[in-house]
């Protein structure tokens, strides 16, 4: 169960997929990123993911 939650989270970030990225994480999740940045909240840390996966992020596969 747990290793199928990171896989999904794998593929989610790779595709750059805001939406499907949160789908994974519950209501209320907190999420910093790699420059001390804090989202609080699903709809939050889909949002702050638009920019990154459209723009510095595109082409890159993460993890």
């Amino acid at each position: 169960m747990v290793k199928d939650l990171v896989e999904r989270f794998k593929i989610a970030f790779n595709s750059h997929d805001p939406k499907t990225l949160g789908s994974l994480l519950i209501n209320d999740a907190k999420w910093t990123d790699v420059v001390g940045h804090m989202m609080i909240g699903r709809k939050e840390i889909e949002k702050q993911h638009n920019y990154p996966f459209t723009t510095v992020l595109k082409d890159e596969v993460g993890c």
